[in-house]
């Protein structure tokens, strides 16, 4: 049985990964060092590989490069402190695969690794993910369901993926846009270089050129050293602005600058930068309403919009429900006691029933709950709990209302319950909720909720 190997020169740091490791079903081993680390490469199956950038003696690097002469096409996915990003990425032009700056998103950890393991074609820790859910026909395509609307949205993914044209992701909050941009990354002749997210709406205004483009030491306070931007970070590969409605119009300025130039000039410096970088964009507004009414530049959208492609919300795709339910029961089950391994018809009709305002996103956290308080195996229609806070079992079907008020009820009522548990926390209701601090402002005044 292959596994994954752990390298790290802090004990307690090996430990702990390879303990989270271990309960999301990845068998692992760990190395102290890079001699322990070619010792274990060279006897054991090692399918993918852990490694810290930082290590006395012989670093991270030096260390890939040597298990690299052993077996060179093992994935490694480096881990490093935020101030040295740029020598991870250093470090991705030499041969590994992916890196994470410390302390690590763990769910994204566990995707890149899986993805890495499928990837080399050396996946023997866990199934393929359309042989784990249930209702699959052996399509290896099948990574946002089965459905007409999403064959095509694939169809024109693959399409598009082969070139390097521009790509505009369309679709609402939680269907699916980072999935699908990570998609047409890994399906490119980009593959194995960086994707980069940038989520614009994150970023204060103030600080979205440096994030964007760099900055050299003493461009402004607080300046205390050059540091790349993401189009640098992203050179090579992939960059996928996600919001990009929120850009102030000067940085759209120099957002078609850098697209037409390929070029980026940090900010403090006269110097460019030559830049070899795909761009996606998404957003969950209607662009060309933004673009008709002044609120985002014509020229940009037309550059940025090359190829269009829209990722249709869950309520347009019913049927795609079960293959999700069961992707997301398949994510939670290993990582509980009492794993899940059937959703009831009832419980699944209910799971069609419902309008589905957060999309897939939605579905994947009333699926993790559901598992939680499936004590004997089977989720059942009382485990299902929607984001109104009613049980699926005894929820009133709505009468006159159309769909659009039944979502825009649902939206607010969802709102209103996160920012009631921040206790009026702003910034920590937008994180649970994951979408920006001005994404959320803007919906607080479109319901008027105080």
């Amino acid at each position: 049985m292959s596994k994954t190997l752990v390298i790290d020169d802090e004990k307690d740091v090996r430990e702990a990964l390879s303990a989270i490791l271990a309960d999301n079903g990845f068998a692992n081993v760990t190395s102290s060092c890079c001699h322990e680390a070619l010792d274990v490469v060279s006897k054991q199956d090692i399918s993918a590989i852990i490694l810290d950038l930082n290590m006395p003696g012989i670093d991270g690097i030096e260390t890939m490069r040597r298990i690299k002469k052993i077996k060179a096409d093992v994935p490694i996915i480096f881990l490093t402190a935020y101030g040295d990003i740029s020598t991870a990425v250093e470090a991705m032009k030499l041969g590994a695969s992916d890196f994470m700056a410390k302390p690590p998103d763990f769910k994204v950890l566990f995707f890149k690794l899986q993805r890495a393991i499928e990837l080399n074609g050396t996946n023997d820790n866990k199934e393929s993910p359309d042989e784990q859910f249930k209702g699959n026909n052996g399509n290896n395509n099948a990574i946002l369901g089965s459905s007409t609307a999403i064959k095509k949205t694939l169809t024109e993914v693959k399409r598009v993926a082969a070139t390097d044209f521009s790509v505009f992701i369309e679709g609402e909050t939680g269907t699916g846009k980072t999935f699908t941009a990570r998609f047409i990354h890994d399906l490119s002749k980009r593959m194995g270089k960086p994707f980069v997210k940038v989520d614009i709406g994150s970023f204060q205004e103030t600080v979205i050129e440096s994030e964007l483009f760099g900055h050299e030491k003493g461009s402004f306070t607080g300046a205390d050293k050059t540091r790349q931007g993401y189009f640098e970070i992203a050179n090579g590969g992939t960059i996928f602005l996600d919001e990009v409605q929120n850009m102030s119009p000067y940085v759209q300025s120099k957002l078609l600058s850098v697209i037409e130039d390929k070029k980026i000039t940090r900010l403090g410096s006269t110097t460019p930068i030559d830049i070899d970088v795909r761009v996606i964009s998404a957003t969950n507004q209607d662009i060309k309403k933004c673009v008709a009414e002044k609120q985002f530049r014509e020229d940009l959208f037309y550059r940025l919009c090359e190829i269009p492609i829209k990722v249709p919300p869950l309520r347009e795709r019913v049927e795609d429900i079960p293959y999700l339910a069961y992707k997301f029961l398949s994510e939670v089950s290993g990582s509980i006691d009492q794993p899940v391994r059937e959703i009831s018809a009832s419980a699944m009709s209910a799971l069609k029933n419902h309008a589905w305002v957060g999309n897939a996103r939605e579905l994947r956290n009333v699926i993790r709950r559901a598992c939680l308080m499936a004590i004997d195996g089977v989720i059942r229609p009382e485990h299902i709990a929607f984001p109104d806070n009613k049980n699926c079992s005894n929820e009133e079907s709505p009468s006159s209302m159309s769909l659009k008020e039944i979502m825009r009820k649902e939206e607010a009522k969802l709102i209103q319950k996160v920012l009631a548990q921040t206790h009026g926390n702003k910034s920590k209701a937008a994180s649970i909720l994951q979408i920006s601090y001005r994404g959320l402002m803007m919906k607080c005044k479109e319901f008027n909720i105080k």
